[in-house]
């Protein structure tokens, strides 16, 4: 039951980007746990569920969706998504070794 923030992620948010993650399963979820917010809002973050097989291509097919879209709407969604990366920088800079320490991480 171990959970580690890679420093991709925390770039992500200390520079207020949005972020998906291929990394272990439930990757997201426990960044939920620690009070973070993703961009489930925006596209679909099902693949942090999938099993391992399907994780990848899951992903993939996210990132080529994203990329369909028009510059119109990703700078729609990039403003949209502004209280959401003021909140993950927030959240950051409250974040203590206790709270890591007591989270109980999903496996």
């Amino acid at each position: 039951r171990t959970f580690f923030i890679t420093e991709k992620t925390l770039r992500c948010i200390i520079n207020r980007r949005p972020f998906l993650v291929q990394g272990p399963k439930h990757y997201l979820k426990n960044l939920q746990l620690l009070g973070f917010k993703t961009f489930d809002n925006w596209w679909s973050e099902s693949y942090d569920s999938d099993h391992a097989d399907a994780r990848y291509l899951t992903f993939c097919n996210q990132i080529d969706w994203i990329a369909t879209q028009s510059s119109h709407t990703i700078e729609q969604w990039y403003k949209e998504m502004q209280p959401t990366l003021e909140h993950n920088i927030q959240c950051l800079q409250q974040l203590t070794t206790e709270k890591i320490l007591t989270t109980e991480f999903i496996a």
